[in-house]
């Protein structure tokens, strides 16, 4: 590659780099701080679960998808009780555990 072609070719990653830069600028200035904070956390919650099932859900039958929701709202749920009635740490501590965990099955049955 020619020098004119090298500088050619970093100007344009450069500039490439910049648009993401403000694309990314103009989204957390869209987004709540709140939202992309759970956004965050949803996407560590599927992480953590990549070497075992990766995107195995995409496959599964929508029809157990919705035993997960059912199941993990049973454990909002619980949580919520937990945070009520029993020990207020430990709920709140489950409760943002599971309200994530929660989220991520509507995401998947809302991408189905």
């Amino acid at each position: 590659m020619s020098s004119d072609g090298a500088v050619a070719e970093l100007f344009r990653v450069h500039e490439e780099e910049k648009e993401k830069n403000f694309q990314a600028r103009r989204m957390s200035e869209y987004i709540r701080p709140e939202i992309i904070l759970f956004a965050e956390a949803m996407e560590s919650a599927m992480r953590a679960h990549d070497a075992e099932k990766g995107d195995s859900w995409k496959e599964c039958h929508i029809y157990e998808l919705l035993i997960g929701l059912n199941k993990k709202f049973v454990k909002v749920t619980r949580a919520i009780y937990t945070l009520m009635h029993k020990d207020e740490n430990l709920g709140k501590k489950e409760l943002k555990i599971e309200t994530v965990d929660l989220a991520n099955y509507c995401a998947m049955v809302w991408n189905r």
